[in-house]
């Protein structure tokens, strides 16, 4: 399998960062479904989306905007770019905290509670690559739709998805989370720049430059480069995996505040981070290892993310894409008051 490279932020030439990240967008009323829609047809117009197929995302983000105002209650619209110069989509989670719906009729055409024509989900399903549908009665629900410029990549032996917004006022987010797929199986970093804002991003995105020049390292090693990278900059808390497939193995090693958890069924392992910051050489990294099976899901955040948070609460929720997964417990448990991030990694079924 050839490597693949997911990123919080993708790099697309000609395309400033700022226009790459989560953007978020509110939707309160009717008046601000318009904005969503002009936003996304910005984005993919920057990504020379053919006029169809942006036509298609424009009705995709009206009808998940439209929903949000409709039926949410209100709530807020995650615009993200995906891919790489050679093909690139959008992602758009939809999230409210409503009354919440029953997904299978509400797919099927026709089936509306309200006086609109009842097409919306089934034009978001028909419509988009990827779509996927979450909801609890009285505790909201969580709408996913991705829309390539060209057809949707092969996606190997993994799923990735998540979140990575920054402090409400800032342009730039402090916090950042890259993947590498491989043979052997994937590794993994998420970091936050301490602080936010630009030069926490500085931080970050130099952590990223040195993980992805750094193939074939372990945890350790990783963070001993990082921490020389980082030098320059206000340093990081991070975490980093290496998940080896072929030998049923997470090795993990972290510094400060973020969080990496393993998950297997109903059992939960939060693997082990020491206090302390990269990039100030004050810090004797240590990794350990931990079991991973074919049924395992990897989780990381970083700690604009309310750390109190379980998945045994939402009910079929470990299932769903992990796009879905990471933009649920961005909506409850994002604290509000510094850059979130949400990364989670499945296996493909």
């Amino acid at each position: 399998m050839a490597v693949a490279i997911y990123r919080s932020t993708p790099v697309i030439p000609g395309i400033d960062a700022r226009h790459l990240q989560h953007v978020s967008l509110p939707v309160v009323d009717s008046t601000q479904v318009s904005e969503a829609r002009r936003s996304v047809s910005e984005r993919t117009a920057a990504l020379r989306f053919s006029d169809r197929t942006a036509g298609e995302a424009a009705i995709v983000a009206t009808e998940m905007a439209g929903n949000l105002a409709k039926h949410g209650g209100g709530g807020e619209l995650l615009l993200r770019t995906i891919g790489d110069a050679t093909n690139a989509g959008i992602e758009l989670l939809a999230l409210d905290r409503g009354r919440g719906m029953d997904v299978g009729r509400c797919l099927v055409d026709g089936y509306s509670t309200a006086s609109s024509p009842g097409t919306g989900l089934g034009a978001i399903s028909r419509l988009s690559n990827t779509s996927d549908f979450y909801s609890i009665p009285d505790r909201g629900t969580a709408v996913l739709a991705t829309i390539w410029s060209d057809a949707a990549p092969e996606n190997g032996h993994w799923v990735v998805g998540g979140i990575n917004v920054p402090l409400p006022g800032e342009e730039i987010c402090g916090d950042a989370w890259v993947v590498r797929c491989h043979d052997r199986g994937i590794d993994v970093m998420v970091v936050d720049g301490l602080g936010h804002g630009r030069e926490a991003a500085k931080a970050s995105a130099a952590a990223v430059a040195a993980f992805l020049a750094n193939a074939g390292r372990s945890p350790v090693q990783h963070l001993d480069v990082a921490d020389a990278a980082l030098q320059s900059t206000r340093g990081a808390a991070m975490g980093v995996a290496v998940i080896d497939t072929h030998r049923g193995e997470v090795t993990f090693g972290g510094v400060g505040n973020t969080v990496a958890i393993i998950m297997t069924g109903d059992a939960t392992q939060h693997l082990v981070s020491f206090g302390g910051i990269v990039g100030q050489h004050r810090v004797r990294f240590r990794q350990f290892n931990s079991p991973w099976t074919r049924e395992s899901m990897f989780l990381g955040h970083s700690d604009g993310i309310a750390t109190r948070w379980s998945l045994a609460a939402y009910p079929g929720l470990a299932s769903h894409h992990p796009s879905i997964i990471a933009g649920v417990l961005y909506r409850d448990f994002a604290r509000g008051r510094d850059d979130a991030s949400v990364l989670v990694i499945k296996p493909k079924t």
